[in-house]
């Protein structure tokens, strides 16, 4: 709480740009100059309005600071989801070729087992662990896509709402004051 009035002046006016309080001090120092013919609660409202309009423009300097920042962390976020694309995307290159030649000596080995039954035995084992690691390496990296898919998603949403949030929480306790 501040110690006296003039306290809570300059309290309410650290809100405030300079130009802001400037503007709000020449207001306050030109009541004297109304005449006295207009009444106290007009001299107030003159008063209280270019408050609104000053409270009004740092409201809006603070909603267009939060909106460049989101900006940022949306082209940030883009930049990092579009590199985790391309990486899954040659992951997702190896382990289909893998898998091809995983499915290739499959067939081979299949198509051998009348030859030597050890021999074509072992191939179709090395051959179908081949095709499991092959696929185990491809659902990794899904999931590490959709993993970065969410939180590229989630992080743009939640810098929206704590910018808009934080812009508009701000404009009220200006406005009320």
């Amino acid at each position: 709480m501040p110690a006296s009035d003039h306290d809570a002046h300059l309290d309410i006016l650290s809100d405030f740009t300079n130009e802001d309080r400037a503007r709000i001090n020449r207001v306050i120092e030109r009541i004297g100059n109304i005449p006295s013919s207009i009444e106290p609660s007009e001299r107030l409202h003159i008063v209280l309005v270019e408050l609104q309009i000053a409270a009004e423009r740092r409201a809006n300097a603070r909603l267009t600071d939060a909106t460049q920042n989101l900006a940022a962390v949306t082209q940030q976020s883009t930049r990092e989801l579009k590199n985790a694309t391309d990486a899954l995307t040659a992951v997702t290159r190896t382990s289909t070729g893998e898998l091809k030649t995983s499915t290739d000596n499959l067939v081979t080995a299949t198509n051998s087992l009348g030859t030597t039954s050890d021999e074509s035995s072992r191939r179709l084992l090395y051959a179908t662990w081949v095709l499991a690691g092959a696929t185990l390496v491809l659902a990794l990296a899904t999931i590490a896509l959709v993993w970065a898919t969410l939180a590229h998603g989630e992080s743009s949403s939640s810098e929206f709402r704590n910018g808009s949030s934080a812009s508009s929480l701000n404009a009220g306790a200006l406005t009320t004051r």
